[in-house]
C-alpha cells in the first residue's frame, strides 16, 4: 500500500489542494482518517486523497507565480545592469592594454637576448684572440733568451728617468695654536 512518493506531508497536501493547513487538520479525523499515515511522530496523507476526496487530479508541482515589476525596481535593475555592464567593458579595455604591454615588453626582452647572444659571441672570439696573442708574446720571450732579456731590460731601464731624491722635511715642527693662544 506504501510505495515511495504516495505520501505528501500536511502542508504539501493543503497546498495541493487548495486548502489551508487549517483544514486539513480538521479533516484529518473525518474524511481523510483512513488516508493518514504516521511515521516518526510526524503526519503523512496519501497522494491519492486528493483525487478521491477532494476530486482533484494529477497534482502538478507548485509554479511560483511571476511577479510584476514595478517601473521602479526595472529602472534599478537597468540602472545595475548598466553598471555592471560598463564595469566590465572597463575591464576588458584594461585587460586589452595590458595585453598590449606584455607584448611590448616580450618583443624588448627578445631583443635584449639578441644582444646579449651578440656581446657573448664578440666576448668569446676577443677571449681567443687574447689568448693567442699572450701565447704568441711567451714564445717570443722564449726566442728571445736570457741574454737578450736583459739587454731589453736595460734599455728600458736607460729610457726611464730616475726617480728625484725626495726633500727632506725640516726638522722643527711648528705647534699649531688656537688664536686665543698665541
Amino acid at each position: 500500500m506504501e510505495r515511495p512518493g504516495e505520501l505528501m506531508t500536511i502542508k504539501a497536501f493543503a497546498e495541493a489542494a487548495g486548502r489551508s493547513q487549517q483544514a486539513i487538520y480538521k479533516q484529518i479525523g473525518t474524511r481523510l482518517a483512513s488516508y493518514v499515515h504516521e511515521k516518526d511522530g510526524q503526519k503523512y496523507i496519501e497522494r491519492r486523497a486528493l483525487e478521491e476526496v477532494f476530486k482533484i487530479g494529477e497534482v502538478q508541482p507548485i509554479q511560483p507565480q511571476k511577479t510584476v515589476k514595478s517601473p521602479e525596481e526595472n529602472n534599478v535593475e537597468q540602472r545595475l545592469y548598466a553598471t555592471l555592464q560598463a564595469t566590465i567593458d572597463l575591464l576588458q579595455e584594461q585587460l586589452r592594454v595590458k595585453d598590449q604591454q606584455i607584448e611590448t615588453k616580450d618583443k624588448q626582452i627578445a631583443a635584449q637576448q639578441e644582444q646579449l647572444t651578440q656581446l657573448t659571441a664578440a666576448l668569446e672570439h676577443t677571449t681567443t684572440s687574447l689568448q693567442a696573442a699572450q701565447a704568441l708574446h711567451a714564445g717570443t720571450m722564449q726566442q728571445l733568451g736570457a741574454a737578450e732579456q736583459e739587454s731589453v731590460q736595460e734599455e728600458f731601464s736607460d729610457s726611464v728617468p730616475a726617480p728625484e731624491p725626495a726633500q727632506e722635511e725640516p726638522s722643527e715642527r711648528r705647534r699649531w695654536r688656537w688664536p686665543w693662544q698665541r
